[in-house]
This record gives structure tokens, C-alpha cells and sequence, in this order.
């Protein structure tokens, strides 16, 4: 099947100028191939773009108090994001505990037997390890303080307020003047280390844990009376949920886009994708095998020096796990390489070859006479005017 898309009114591609055009489908189940009518160059004149399969990220709240309703204000400014009632189904669990801050290093420890979910160190409280096994789905859960068993430690500002440069998490937070985060006095438990801190305070801290199947899944504790924080009436806010929605978008199974540019590197993850018994999985290009992985954990989680194509990860029962596509995306595909520099040997030319053309004599004599005219009559004028 195929889609065509008729730009009305045509557009005109002008030399060295960037130019895009954007439209709309309801529902896209197979690949869209867009083509130029006429390109110098038919190497790169039609890109494939896989279906994209844009899941909704489901978020759940529990016991936040008055966050659960700025939460969902959040949310549903955040494109692909819903709230969802039932915790089962959640992919995003934002939940309050007494028991914030977290135990330190060395502090006692649940039984990782009796819960899956347990950080690098084993150290999880049971009421936490409670929370996190009432969400299994889930592929992120925030933490926050009970406001209501919370006493404000200090107030931190806007502009006192520190952010990871590499995080995703905190990625474009605007940390604006204006801004009070009152906190409690903790620190960030190893391995764990701050994304947001105030006076060596951490303020946003968190990292991966291990569930059942090791499918990925991450914890953040998020140090912020909900009931004392102004942080809902600022830009901070939906930012940072659109990062949290985004980071457990990026840790479901499959890709975290659809289509890249050729040379790009692909992140891959297939934990917690439903695979066929034998656990085999294949990387198929075209429809041809590339490449075949005997279970999801040894697949690489980076993908490079892709060729042009459309690529499927398939069970071996062949069920599509996860579709993408490689094209010719890169700003300047159409240019041509410079000849560069070349330079003539003189010396090397028969005698014959140069000589001298007389064509051009009459006119530098023409000039040469309508100059020296024109020199002699402004002197003229000018010894006249004195």
C-alpha cells in the first residue's frame, strides 16, 4: 500500500536553502515513501519513514496530594501521555512514602528475595518495595515525601539550584528566579547521585534497578514538600515531567524513534518485550537477516554503520518486536565534493598551445584614449573654475 502526498501548491527547492513541509495521518500501519519528482541526484531523491507505533505513556499517582492534580495538568499538555487510574497498567508511577528520605549505605535492607525490585545495593525499605511491586508494568517511579508527615529542612531559590548538564531528566529545566523548593535533609544513597542539589543538598536523585526478567526500570526520589512548593506555577514543572514521560518512553521495548539518518546511532532495548519461548531474536533488513541473537541479552544496545533500509526486530516465531528505518536524512546529502585545488604546470604545455590572441587589442586602445579624454577635460574644468 502506498501513500501519496501531493504538495499543493507545489513546492520549489532552492539552491543551498533548507526546506521542509509537514503533514498529518490518523493512522499510520505501513511505510510512507516520500519521493522527489526530479533530483540531480536519484541516490537520495526518496526517503522510507517506518510507521511509527507512538505509545501513550500512562501515569499514575498515589498518595501526592495536592501534585496529583497539577500532575495531570502536566500531563496532558505532554503529547502521548495519559493518566491512568489503574497502577497495574501504569508505565509512570509518581507515589508518596513516609519513609523518605531513603536509608543510607549500610542501613538495614529488605530481603531481595521477597521483592524484585531492590537498587544496586539492595536497600529499599518494605514500604517502598510495597509501592514498587504495586506497579509492575512500570518502567519509571518518582518518589516524593509524604506531605503530610514532612517538615521543610530549608527552602532552596531558583537560581541556588544546581542541574546535572548530562542528565535527561533535567534536560532544558528552566531553574528560574521565583522559584522556592522546600526540601528535607537527606543525601543520595550510593550509587546513586544528585540530578538537582541546593547547598549539597539533593534535590532530584535516582538511578536503574533490576525487576523480574531484568527488564530495565528506574527510580528517582524527588526531595520537594508538594504542599509548600510553588514549582506548578513556573515553566520547571511541565518541563520536568515531559522529561520523566520521555525517559520511560526511551526505556519501553524497541527504539526510541522510528526513522534516523544514516550514520546515526541506534539505541536498542528489548527487555520486557514478549519473545517467543526459544528466545531467539533476529535484526532483519529489507526482509533479509542480518543478524541473529540467541536471547534479548545479548543484544548490543547501540546499533552503528547502518546501511540505508527499513529494519525489523522479529521472535522467532516471527513476531515484528520492533520496526525502524535508516535514510539519507543528512543536512547537506545532495552536495557534491569540491574538485579542490588544481594547479597548472606551465612548463609542461607545448609551444603551440600558448599564444597570443590580438582580439582584445582595439578595446583596452579604446579605453586607454576615452581615459586620458576624460582626465584632460576635468583639468580643463577645473582650471577654468579658478
Amino acid at each position: 500500500r502506498h501513500v501519496i502526498y501531493q504538495a499543493d501548491p507545489p513546492r520549489q527547492l532552492a539552491p543551498d536553502v533548507t526546506d521542509s513541509f509537514s503533514f498529518q495521518v490518523n493512522l499510520l500501519d505501513a511505510p510512507l515513501e516520500i519521493t522527489l519528482d526530479t533530483d540531480a541526484l536519484e541516490a537520495d531523491n526518496r526517503v522510507v519513514l517506518a510507521p511509527v507505533a507512538v505509545r501513550t505513556i500512562r501515569v499514575h499517582a498515589a498518595g501526592a496530594g495536592d501534585l496529583e492534580r497539577f500532575l495531570a495538568r502536566a500531563v496532558s499538555a505532554t503529547p502521548f501521555a495519559a493518566m491512568e487510574l489503574d497502577p497495574l497498567q501504569a508505565d509512570l508511577m509518581v507515589t508518596a512514602v513516609a519513609d523518605f528520605p531513603p536509608p543510607r549505605a549500610g542501613a538495614a535492607s529488605v530481603d531481595t528475595a521477597a521483592s524484585n525490585s531492590a537498587n544496586a545495593d539492595g536497600r529499599v525499605t518494605a514500604a517502598l518495595a510495597s509501592r514498587l511491586d504495586a506497579c509492575p508494568q512500570a518502567a519509571v517511579i518518582c518518589v516524593i515525601p509524604d506531605p503530610a508527615r514532612a517538615a521543610a529542612a530549608g527552602v532552596a531559590q531558583g537560581l541556588e539550584i544546581l542541574a546535572d548538564s548530562e542528565s535527561l531528566i533535567t534536560r532544558g529545566v528552566p531553574l528560574e528566579e521565583g522559584i522556592l523548593w522546600p526540601y528535607l535533609a537527606t543525601a543520595a544513597p550510593a550509587p546513586w547521585l544528585p540530578l538537582l542539589s541546593a547547598s549539597d543538598v539533593p534535590l532530584l536523585f535516582g538511578g536503574p534497578l533490576t525487576r523480574g526478567g531484568g527488564a530495565s526500570r528506574e527510580l528517582y526520589f524527588l526531595n520537594v514538600l508538594a504542599d509548600r512548593t510553588n514549582i506548578y506555577q513556573t515553566s520547571a514543572w511541565p518541563v520536568l515531567v515531559r522529561n520523566l514521560i520521555e525517559q520511560t518512553r526511551r526505556l519501553l521495548p524497541g527504539t526510541p524513534r522510528a526513522n534516523y539518518r544514516l550514520g546515526e546511532q541506534v539505541p536498542v532495548s528489548l527487555d520486557g518485550a514478549r519473545i517467543s519461548h526459544d528466545g531467539a531474536i533476529q535484526l532483519l533488513r529489507d526482509g533479509a537477516v542480518l543478524e541473529t541473537y540467541d536471547r534479548a541479552a545479548s543484544l548490543p544496545r547501540i546499533l552503528e554503520d547502518l546501511d540505508v533500509g527499513m529494519y525489523c526486530f522479529a521472535d522467532g516465531a516471527g513476531n515484528t518486536l520492533a520496526t525502524f528505518s535508516v535514510n539519507l536524512f543528512a543536512p547537506a546529502e545532495s552536495d557534491l565534493t569540491g574538485a579542490g585545488a588544481c594547479e597548472g604546470n606551465l612548463r609542461g604545455l607545448s609551444p603551440h598551445v600558448v599564444a597570443r590572441d590580438t582580439q582584445s587589442d582595439p578595446l583596452y586602445l579604446g579605453l586607454s584614449v576615452l581615459v586620458i579624454l576624460c582626465t584632460g577635460l576635468a583639468w580643463i574644468s577645473q582650471d577654468t573654475s579658478r
